[in-house]
């Protein structure tokens, strides 16, 4: 069975959690506990449906819908920051690009659910007939 912890996708949704988390201090008082905390909310979501997606092989398609729609929640939340400069230029790209990777990472995993996600480094799994 493949980790999810070892999948590119699980590591850069890591990636993205840490750098909200740095980011969030910066987002002004008014709004840091609605959108901060819905930012750290949804980065914390993308982790479990890519983890349960990997475990729960009969219902990977709906942990990957849902991972899908959390990113284009977040990606949302992510460009409102950057456009109100409640964070930096830089930061706003390096967390953009991110789950913008996430959600081509997941979406090609979704686009495959008899075969299961890759594993990182786009090896498959030796398990004959795809089983996890």
């Amino acid at each position: 069975m493949i980790l999810a912890s070892d999948t590119d996708a699980y590591k850069a949704a890591v990636e993205l959690f840490n750098k909200i988390i740095d980011v969030i201090p910066n987002i002004p008082h008014d709004f840091k506990f609605s959108v901060g905390k819905d930012m750290q909310a949804l980065a914390i979501r993308v982790m479990v449906g890519i983890q349960r997606g990997y475990m729960i092989k009969e219902e990977r398609l709906r942990y990957q819908r849902g991972v899908i729609a959390d990113i284009n929640v977040l990606s949302t939340l992510i460009r409102t920051a950057g456009e109100r400069h409640w964070i930096g230029t830089n930061k706003h790209t390096d967390l953009a690009e991110l789950a913008r990777n996430i959600g081509k990472q997941v979406t090609t995993w979704k686009n495959s659910p008899g075969r299961g996600p890759a594993p990182q480094g786009g090896e498959r799994s030796q398990n004959p007939g795809g089983q996890g």
